[in-house]
């Protein structure tokens, strides 16, 4: 959480850099960063459940249904994570295409 209030901050301050604190343009981005940080913290709960779930059911059936699992979730954070690394309105990115990753459904 003071991740993202920091990237809030940090985001609200370039902002202000860029375009003045007074700006309708400054305005208007503070409010959707804002808006933003709703949606993310909403969108990790939604999909952080089914992901522990599978975890969880993967564990138990041991290391070799395990492993995969936990490897598709790690390439997944990392592209995701890579995405995120370009400094320019990350919120506004995450409020668009969400926070979390999902992982592939199983095969029946």
């Amino acid at each position: 959480m003071n991740a993202l209030a920091d990237r809030v901050a940090a985001e609200d301050d370039g902002l202000t850099r860029i375009s003045g604190s007074g700006s309708a343009r400054s305005r208007l981005l503070k409010l959707i960063n804002k808006r933003g940080s709703e949606r993310v913290l909403r969108d990790a709960t939604r999909r952080s459940g089914p992901t522990r779930s599978r975890l969880s059911r993967a564990h138990a059936r041991g290391p070799d249904a395990y492993a995969p699992v936990l490897a598709e979730l790690q390439e997944l954070g990392a592209t995701k994570a890579a995405k995120l690394r370009v400094a320019d309105l990350v919120l506004l990115k995450l409020a668009v295409t969400g926070f979390g990753v999902r992982l592939r459904p199983v095969a029946s």
